[in-house]
């Protein structure tokens, strides 16, 4: 479908916000009107940018966002007003000042929203005796939602070859697309935390399951008893050794592996557990020499080769075996809070409340210089970050930016196109750029499973 421009005009008459058409009319109250019959313009006789929903019901959300990027919470509690689309959605209360209209056209499934068309007005000021005139472009989302999991808690997904592995309570779905996921294996025994990718111990990729009593391979072989629930895990090809690496709700625990073998010896980071507290670690990542953590401290780094010497018995203290580094911006120390390591390029890319930083990893596994921005996060949250040799995506509280790593041009699935509310997990697709980001319900959209196909960026909002 093509885009389609739609006009609104905004004003404020005594105090009171208007959006409207050329229909609109005077209201009472400070609320905003927003009429959502979009009309037939090339006069096919059909309103242009419609979208068809399987039900036959379209729905138009309508969210309100400032210029210093927060959003207006209604009086409902929730984050945005909806109606069937032709109906007014009326947004009470909104002060004076610039605001973002932000429209999002979709279907209702099954209690969810199913964006399909979205489109933003781009900041307008609003002030008593102004009338703006505001074009919307609505765009096809790039999005592809598995609709079947709408409204579902995801708690991890795997790529791994040609499948996708999504898991949502006790279940684990499969399929090679967001359409074709179906259900493949359900726990009984055990609650099921999360999935990730791990090694057989042969070195060969398999998924990996972290549950109340430890790792269970995906044929349901025990990898770990652990003394707590495995919340995450993750594993690593290095040479002949496999690198494994987990979090419970106790603590982090590592082994290095010579190939062919036959068990893990796992062996905790003393201190996590009493200074550093487990749930203030917020993840990890693994480089082919180096574990990584991320503590208040700043990133903790363990070599392989500590893991690999120590003997049965033997435990790491946090503060012999690790090292720290952090982000230094302008004099204040910014906490880390994601980074990924993308191993083609020797990139790593590193979340802070003030933006997302990227960074050479030297070979004693510190950032060779000081971590730069990535131009355009500046002003986000990046609570979760995800790289390949190409694309690296940053998740913010409003949505997911897409870092076009040759073109140097950043992009963005805003929140309203499809983002499965909270996002819990994203990956990239084995030998692809295709994202796959998983989430769980919240304020703002409903959980589920989406994938995201770079060659689709034209239905992104470029940001720069």
């Amino acid at each position: 479908m093509k885009k389609q421009t739609i006009l609104l005009l905004i004003s404020i008459i005594a105090g009171v916000l208007l959006l409207g058409s050329c229909y609109m009319a005077p209201v009472g109250g400070g609320d905003v009107i927003v009429p959502t019959e979009i009309p037939d313009v090339n006069g096919d006789g059909v309103p242009d940018g419609t979208v068809t929903a399987s039900n036959g019901t379209t729905i138009v959300r309508v969210y309100l966002k400032s210029a210093e990027n927060s959003l207006l919470q209604m009086n409902s509690g929730l984050m945005y007003e909806e109606a069937v689309a032709g109906e007014s959605v009326t947004v009470r209360n909104v002060p004076s000042g610039d605001w973002d209209v932000l429209l999002a056209y979709g279907e209702a499934f099954e209690g969810s929203f199913i964006p399909k068309r979205y489109g933003s007005s781009g900041l307008t000021f609003i002030a008593p005796g102004i009338e703006n005139p505001v074009t919307i472009t609505l765009d096809d989302t790039a999005a592809v939602i598995a609709e079947q999991l709408a409204g579902a808690n995801i708690s991890g997904v795997v790529s791994l070859g040609a499948d996708i592995y999504v898991s949502a309570g006790q279940t684990v779905y499969k399929g090679a697309a967001a359409a074709g996921l179906v259900e493949d294996k359900v726990l009984a025994s055990v609650a099921l935390h999360s999935i990730n990718k791990g090694l057989s111990f042969t070195g060969v990729p398999e998924v990996w399951l972290n549950t109340s009593t430890g790792i269970q391979n995906y044929g349901g072989a025990e990898l770990l008893a652990a003394p707590s629930s495995v919340l995450t895990s993750a594993a690593l090809l290095s040479g002949t050794d496999l690198l494994g690496f987990y979090q419970s709700t106790q603590g982090f625990a590592g082994a290095v592996l010579t190939l062919p073998g036959t068990a893990f010896t796992w062996h905790a980071v003393e201190n996590l557990d009493t200074v550093l507290k487990a749930d203030l670690v917020t993840g990890f990542t693994l480089t082919s020499d180096y574990f990584y953590c991320i503590t208040p401290f700043g990133a903790m780094i363990i070599a392989k080769s500590v893991y690999k010497d120590i003997k049965e018995g033997d435990t790491l203290d946090v503060f012999v075996s690790g090292k720290f580094f952090s982000i230094n911006e302008g004099g204040e120390k910014l906490p880390i809070l994601s980074l990924a390591y993308e191993s083609e390029n020797g990139t790593m890319y590193l979340g802070t409340a003030k933006g997302a930083y990227k960074t050479a990893i030297g070979a004693d596994g510190l950032p060779s210089g000081d971590p730069v921005i990535v131009a355009g996060t500046e002003k986000f949250i990046v609570s979760k970050i995800a790289a390949n040799s190409t694309w690296a995506a940053f998740v913010t509280p409003l949505g997911v930016q897409l870092l076009d790593r040759a073109a140097d041009s950043l992009y963005e699935l805003p929140f309203y196109a499809g983002v499965p509310g909270a996002v819990t997990d994203l990956v990239w697709k084995d030998s692809s750029n295709v994202l796959l980001i998983a989430g769980s319900n919240s304020a703002l959209s409903s959980g589920g499973f989406i994938t995201v196909d770079m060659a689709d960026k034209a239905k992104l909002v470029q940001l720069r």
